[in-house]
């Protein structure tokens, strides 16, 4: 009678082979050029992240530096010196704009799980028995760029989370931060802080990271050193030009700028910015804007590198649309519209809703943040970004920036402009977008 055999059926952790897929020859070339460009403040920082992850000290640090410090490049230099030695590391940050500039990065949300609404008890939809637990456990470091920007709620989750998961029966990570994972935040608190919708100024601050209670277990690291005044290819005038404005901005976040006041019987609490900082006139100053950043836009359509490197950041969905309207008139081809189908639903059920009566027409009136418009016109040749997590495997997440290969009639076929993915084709179905409660 045959002995049976006894088959092993292994599939492969999609996350570690995702986080796995570079060439360590490559990392390696990389990260000797860039270690040799390191300031001596970014050398001494470096010097200590690596030596917590190497003797597995589980440090927590917080880098500090304002905009032109390089903290990016010095994230650049972690990542490749520790996959340069086969080491996992997730870097990630709390926007899709800063996770384009790291190397496989991605946004916080989408590679821990957070969900969308946080709370002072809130922790990461992630099991014990996934794929994307095991591949925490495995990971050496961990970067978190712009932190400060996030609620400190969201930090705490993850906090919470990795206690729970690295905890095993010889291991009590509960009781470290982090559960004694290496872990690196950076960012700059006198810029963008945590939006609380409706919130006053002490909801925010109340909401920032140093209110946490993992800031007193937090060890500071500060970058001062500008590095881009000392660019080779900069000329006298440019050189400062660059250190004037990169003063005028740390004026302007330490609240030594002098203040004036707008009408003599008000509190002087405004600034005045220099002419050459305004677009004095909408049209003619955004055109020049646009010139400016998109050099030679039609004739460049094709490099990836060229639209990946660029972006217009504005404060208002107004000027952004704006800016989109006039840069998708500079490209000589047709376009085509996609309207909206909207519908009203009960907030609690997300069913619809037949509570009260509305007509389509207002409801395709309504603007909502992160949500496009009812008409949507696209072209052939457009840089786009994802508002959604479609399938973060393949690159597909919320932060990806694409650019529009065709149109069809229920999809738009799409080609990956960043990260690992760059130079996947995919097509972007009809989506179900919600708004938020109020």
């Amino acid at each position: 009678m045959p002995i049976p055999t006894v088959i092993e059926h292994s599939i492969p952790n999609k996350y570690i082979r995702e986080e796995s897929n570079f060439d360590r020859t490559t990392a390696d070339l990389e990260f000797h050029h860039l270690h040799a460009g390191l300031n001596s403040e970014q050398l001494l920082i470096f010097n200590t992240i690596i030596n917590s992850c190497v003797n597995k000290q589980g440090g927590f640090y917080f880098v500090y530096g304002s905009g032109g410090t390089r903290k990016t490049y010095l994230w650049k230099t972690l990542i490749n010196k520790l996959r340069s030695d086969g080491r996992l590391v997730l870097s990630i940050a709390s926007s899709g704009i800063a996770a384009l500039l790291l190397p496989g990065g991605r946004t916080a949300h989408s590679r821990f799980k957070i969900p969308l609404d946080v709370f002072e008890t809130t922790a990461c939809t992630i099991t014990h028995q996934s794929e994307l637990a095991d591949l925490i456990r495995k990971a050496e470091l961990i970067i978190w760029d712009e932190a400060a920007m996030i609620h400190r709620y969201a930090i705490e989750a993850v906090d919470r989370t990795l206690k729970d998961l690295l905890t095993t029966p010889s291991f009590d990570a509960r009781s470290k931060v982090f559960g004694r994972k290496t872990t690196v935040l950076g960012g700059d608190f006198k810029q963008v802080l945590p939006v609380i919708p409706r919130g006053r100024r002490e909801a925010t601050v109340a909401a920032c990271l140093q209110k946490s209670y993992l800031w007193k277990q937090c060890q500071l690291l500060h970058l001062t050193t500008n590095m881009r005044v000392f660019q080779h290819r900069l000329s006298s005038i440019e050189r400062n030009e660059v250190s004037e404005f990169a003063q005028w901005l740390l004026d302007v976040g330490n609240g030594t700028l002098p203040a004036i006041s707008i009408h003599n019987h008000m509190e002087a609490d405004w600034i005045k910015i220099p002419n050459d900082m305004l677009i004095l006139d909408n049209n003619t100053g955004v055109g020049q804007l646009i010139s400016e950043i998109y050099p030679n836009l039609t004739s460049n359509l094709d490099d990836d590198t060229y639209l990946e490197q660029r972006a217009i950041l504005a404060p208002k969905n107004d000027d952004v649309d704006h800016i989109n309207t006039i840069m998708s008139k500079i490209l000589p081809v047709s376009s085509r519209t996609y309207l909206s189908a909207d519908a009203a639903v009960n907030k609690d059920t997300r069913s619809s809703s037949t509570d009260f009566m509305t007509t389509p027409e207002y409801l395709h009136s309504l603007n909502f943040p992160g949500i496009p418009k009812h008409c949507l016109e696209l072209k052939v040749g457009l840089p786009v970004m994802l508002l959604r997590n479609l399938n973060a495997s393949i690159g597909l997440c919320n932060g990806t920036r694409l650019v529009v290969v065709s149109l069809e009639r229920r999809t738009i076929r799409t080609r990956i402009i960043t990260g690992a993915n760059k130079g996947d084709i995919h097509c972007i179905p009809i989506i179900v977008l919600s708004t938020s409660p109020p």
